[in-house]
């Protein structure tokens, strides 16, 4: 059902509605499949499957493997297409659910990935951008407990921007860049990841890390759940991908045994120890983010509006709400609102109005 969509798509067969070309699933159900999209859109009217109607959500779409899948293949699979959109869709899937391939243009946002992961399955990231694709986007996605990483970046891909993504305990890397140059990774929450939350390596010059979350211990969880041994670093740079690269307003919380910071190979405790050594971090916060169990900052958390307001992000935060500024938090006059750090803004919200039925007297 799903892989006939895909083969269809601009065609003219009225699968499809403005204002964008529209491929909807609106009854739900589980699509026990893997597709490959090689049709493409334009700047003005991109390809968007969606779960339902564009702007509403529907839990009930899942994108599976087929039985005796062993892993190796991916779900989705963009090939060297341009202006596809996948929004509000389920993955669960043994390998790899979404991979975008020598394509530009391409936004994968608001979408739940759930893996499902057996034993001696190959290790491969969730989502994976590759192959010289340009100008994607991956925003404003939930990924639930990722075995081997959830986002990775790399073989040539530029201006890759990862933004505003909730992602909780993963075996792997939660955010990996390798040879991606130009790579955005901001207002992201990465908690409990055994490797290294963010990581950048290889060629991967003049990319972005900024306004993330970065925790190895999630409100309410074991502080001992990684593996024996294991000592990755919050925030990983290698030599090569340093090169131009911006690292500020972050707020890192590190476990024990965790390194803060790894910079070409050098482990650094705190951004004080960090920012002597190579300039960077200026404005990092080490220290408990003060989240409650959903993931939203309390009152006197050092996420509310104390990020950079010119990085860019998804234009709303991880539940789709513009940022506002916090009536608890003073900021300079005349300045616009704030942006928060990590994927949540606890700003103050514009009132809403409740129409009275009651008869008038």
């Amino acid at each position: 059902m799903f892989d006939a969509i895909t083969r269809h798509v601009g065609c003219g067969n009225g699968l499809l509605g403005g204002p964008h070309e529209q491929a909807g699933l609106t009854t739900g159900g589980v699509y026990r499949e893997r597709v490959t999209l090689r049709r493409s859109g334009t700047p003005d009217q991109p390809i968007v499957f969606t779960a339902g109607a564009p702007g509403r959500y529907n839990s009930n779409v899942l994108l599976t493997s087929p039985y005796h899948a062993n892993g190796t293949e991916t779900g989705f699979l963009l090939s060297g297409v341009h202006d596809v959109e996948l929004r509000k869709l389920t993955f669960s899937t043994p390998g790899t659910a979404v991979g975008i391939d020598a394509s530009t243009r391409v936004r994968i946002a608001d979408n739940d990935f759930t893996p499902a992961w057996l034993n001696g399955l190959p290790a491969k990231p969730q989502v994976s951008v590759a192959n010289s694709s340009d100008a994607v986007a991956v925003q404003q996605n939930s990924f639930q407990y990722t075995p081997f990483g959830a986002i990775q970046v790399g073989s040539g891909s530029r201006g890759t921007l990862v933004t505003a993504n909730g992602i909780e305990s993963s075996d792997g890397t939660g955010i990996g860049a390798a040879d991606a140059p130009g790579t955005k990774i901001t207002n992201n929450d990465v908690t409990a990841a055994c490797g290294n939350s963010i990581a950048l390596a290889g060629a991967s010059p003049d990319s972005l890390v900024e306004n993330n979350i970065v925790s190895k211990v999630p409100p309410g969880s074991d502080p001992s759940a990684c593996p024996a041994g294991t000592s990755p670093a919050e925030i990983a740079v290698s030599d090569a991908a340093a090169e131009g690269l911006t690292l500020d307003y972050n707020i890192v919380w590190a476990g024990s045994g965790t390194a803060a910071y790894r910079w070409s190979g050098t482990a650094h405790p705190s951004a004080a120890e960090l920012r002597a050594a190579t300039g960077q971090g200026a404005h990092e916060f080490n220290g408990d983010p003060k989240l409650d169990s959903n993931g939203i900052p309390l009152a006197g958390s050092p996420a509310l509006d104390s990020g950079d307001s010119t990085a860019p992000w998804a234009g709303s935060d991880r539940r789709q709400r513009p940022e506002a500024d916090n009536p608890l938090v003073g900021s300079p006059a005349g300045q616009g609102p704030v942006r928060p750090r990590g994927v949540r803004d606890a700003g103050r919200r514009p009132p809403r109005l409740r129409a009275d039925r009651s008869p008038s007297r």
